[in-house]
């Protein structure tokens, strides 16, 4: 047989139950089925049902259908929820605050090690400038065998070095 000749077949096989209504009621729940956008009306009484069902098997997550107000064990999950996140936002504000700190305390330690790390070139360039009271750049450079970068930075430290006039580099 050929696709299109093979009779239609459904997913489930349905049994059918059958119930009495009368005519108000059958168009009240015609009318229901297609305000909620069902297909058929069998489809919709299914739905009914099934939510029923769920309801009675589940009535904590349900409030009564003849009381408006929410279920006093949904207010109070809730309650908790609401605790347990402002418990963890203020546990994150800190865990942020401590880390801020520890930004701040990482910067001043790489600036003092970058200081530190230079210290025996700083040694070596003031002892240099002792024995021959000013310098150039050119000469510093020749005599320590140092990178021009690293000269920089330890002579911009304005309070032991000075600038002459001449543009040479002298202890203060």
């Amino acid at each position: 047989m050929s696709e299109k000749s093979k009779p239609n077949q459904n997913k489930y096989t349905y049994k059918y139950i059958q119930f009495t209504a009368t005519p108000t009621e059958k168009k009240q729940i015609k009318h229901f089925a297609n305000k909620e956008n069902f297909k058929t009306t069998s489809e919709f009484v299914r739905r009914i049902v099934f939510d029923y069902i769920r309801r009675q098997e589940n009535p904590e997550l349900f409030h009564s259908a003849y009381n408006n107000s929410i279920n006093p064990l949904q207010i109070e999950r809730i309650a908790k929820n609401i605790r347990e996140i402002m418990k963890n936002q203020e546990i994150i504000l800190q865990r942020e605050d401590k880390l801020e700190e520890m930004r701040e305390l990482v910067i001043n330690l790489n600036k003092l090690a970058e200081s530190n790390a230079l210290a025996k070139e700083r040694e070596t360039i003031i002892q240099l400038l002792e024995k021959h009271n000013s310098l150039s750049l050119r000469q510093i450079q020749e005599e320590t065998k140092l990178a021009e970068e690293i000269i920089f930075k330890i002579i911009s430290d304005m309070n032991l070095f000075k600038i002459t006039s001449t543009g040479r580099f002298a202890l203060r």
